[in-house]
């Protein structure tokens, strides 16, 4: 018996100290996990429950790097970059030319509109930034539902007021 409770003991201390969980922020099934350095920016606490409504979530970080002057550029280049990556598991047209894989947005205009309305159907759940030690990189984790009217931005700038804007035009 007393062979079972110190083992017991050491199995509670061994898992009990490696909780890597402490760093993690649930939404549904899904675990966005943050390095220990990572500041949180903001955080849409307020839709938790609407991404709990709709089932199996896909996100999208977008991330973006920047010398630490500049966090609204930064924070519109992370937002693009999630948007791109929204684009590429919609369905994008990939060719292969003499052995190299080229994609294929179409044109620029095309993309921006194609873009606006990713981002125009996305909810912006976190902003962190991550120390790289002369840089720093900003984050943005983006839920695409497509039954959501309008971009819900946490972080306000005037990205997110122009795409609130067009949130009505599509």
């Amino acid at each position: 018996m007393k062979k079972v409770f110190i083992l017991f003991f050491l199995l509670l201390l061994f898992f009990g100290c490696n909780n890597t969980d402490e760093n993690c922020i649930l939404i549904g099934k899904n675990k966005i996990c943050l390095q220990p350095n990572d500041e949180i920016i903001s955080i849409n606490t307020g839709y938790y429950n609407v991404l709990l409504k709709n089932g199996d979530l896909l996100y999208f970080e977008g991330i973006s790097q920047t010398g630490g002057i500049d966090l609204e550029k930064a924070l519109i280049l992370a937002r693009i970059d999630a948007a791109l990556k929204m684009k590429d598991f919609l369905g994008i047209d990939i060719k292969s030319e003499n052995g190299e894989i080229t994609l294929n947005y179409g044109d620029i205009k095309h993309l921006s509109y194609d873009l606006i309305y990713l981002l125009n159907r996305s909810l912006e759940y976190i902003v962190f930034r991550r120390n790289r030690g002369n840089f720093y990189e900003i984050h943005t984790i983006l839920f695409f539902i497509p039954s959501l009217k309008r971009f819900v931005p946490i972080y306000e700038d005037d990205f997110s007021r122009k795409i609130w804007k067009l949130s009505n035009h599509f």
